[in-house]
């Protein structure tokens, strides 16, 4: 059963719309955004609420600006299969800006995964066992990003940079040519 309430204004979507499904399931999921002229634009969450406990299992909220996810996205998970979280920011253009972080509270694979991006790019990322302290891994690419985004044409945001200046930042055990070359452009990236 979905029901689905909102607005039109000149043919397109606008003002608040609102999602709602009440499956045969423990759960109802609910979906508020907000529109201007047919395009996303404020507020969006997704709300899943067991009936039996009236425990609020899954939301994610999300800000839009004309169609483009910015500022901060945010979701939490507390149901009987995921126990997580996520947080992160958004430029204006939609990219990626600042602190990602999950944070999984599933045993017997507990772990956060901390990330940094600058403009979209990820550049430090910490990925470790929130019961044990052990590193899984780390990446700290920070000066290469720093010399990416210092490339950047902001007049088509196009970064030009030459691939033979940098060495292949991984082991040089490769099967073939191809392989070789594609990872030495993946691991720049």
């Amino acid at each position: 059963n979905l029901k689905l309430k909102g607005q039109y204004k000149n043919n397109k979507k606008d003002g608040q719309w609102k999602a709602t499904t009440d499956k045969p399931y423990d759960y109802q999921e609910t979906i508020i955004c907000n529109y201007k002229n047919g395009n996303l634009d404020g507020e969006c969450s997704y709300i899943r609420t067991n009936k039996k406990t009236k425990k609020v299992e899954r939301k994610i909220t999300a800000k839009f600006n004309n169609n483009i996810m910015v500022d901060n996205f945010n979701a939490t998970y507390n149901d009987e299969f995921n126990h997580f979280t996520i947080n992160f920011s958004l430029n204006e253009k939609g990219l990626i800006e600042g602190e990602y972080k999950t944070t999984n509270f599933n045993k017997p694979k507990d772990y956060e995964d901390i990330r940094k991006y600058n403009n979209g790019i990820l550049f430090w990322q910490l990925l470790r066992s929130k019961s044990t302290g052990e590193i899984i891994k780390k990446i700290d690419r920070t000066s290469f990003v720093d010399y990416l985004i210092s490339k950047i044409d902001t007049s088509s945001d196009v970064i030009r940079v030459s691939l033979n200046k940098y060495r292949e930042l991984e082991d040089d055990n490769y099967s073939n040519e191809k392989e070789r070359n594609t990872r030495k452009i993946n691991d720049l990236l």
